[in-house]
């Protein structure tokens, strides 16, 4: 495990005690490379101090446009640790539990630039014909397709769309996202 990973961790770890309402209290200092977490107190949301190399990366997104990322997963850990992945990276961040509630973001938001969704997904609507959706409706929003069930060959998949098999790690999904946003 890199030390990034180990800070996502803690940052999971951190919301998920805030959703469960039960708080979570680090109180070492950690220091990694490029960044440091710092909570001396009990409060959950208290926000991670960044420096060196992340705060490079996040000047160099904020002059050029923060990206934004829909990631559409109904599974509510999974969705977390994606997200927290991605934000930590610097890019904006929405979600969706279910291709329906993505279909009304992307409606909403002409800003969207990757969709980030799982494949099989309750509802009428799962992530394979959310794709196909995205693609017909909003041909310039880039697809990373992810599934711990099924393996995509690029030929199933939408034109410009990704397949990222699950569990996936912290480095494939930022390398997908900044393919194409880079």
């Amino acid at each position: 495990m890199g030390c990034r990973n180990r800070n996502v961790r803690l940052r999971i770890s951190r919301n998920l005690a805030v959703l469960e309402g039960k708080g979570l209290c680090v109180v070492e200092q950690i220091r990694v490379p490029a960044l440091w977490l710092l909570e001396p107190e009990c409060v959950p949301t208290a926000p991670l101090a960044r420096i060196g190399e992340n705060a490079v990366k996040q000047i160099s997104q904020a002059a050029r446009g923060v990206a934004v990322v829909l990631v559409v997963e109904d599974d509510a850990l999974i969705r977390l640790y994606a997200v927290t992945i991605i934000e930590e990276a610097g890019y904006q961040v929405l979600e969706a539990s279910n291709a329906e509630e993505a279909i009304q973001i992307l409606q909403a938001r002409k800003d969207i630039r990757v969709v980030f969704t799982d494949i099989d997904m309750p509802g009428s609507m799962d992530g394979m014909k959310l794709a196909q959706a995205v693609r017909s409706r909003w041909p310039p929003v880039e697809l990373i397709l992810t599934s711990g069930r099924y393996v995509i060959g690029s030929d199933s998949l939408p034109e410009r769309g990704r397949f990222l098999a699950k569990p996936y790690s912290e480095a494939a999904v930022l390398r997908a996202i900044d393919s194409f946003i880079e």
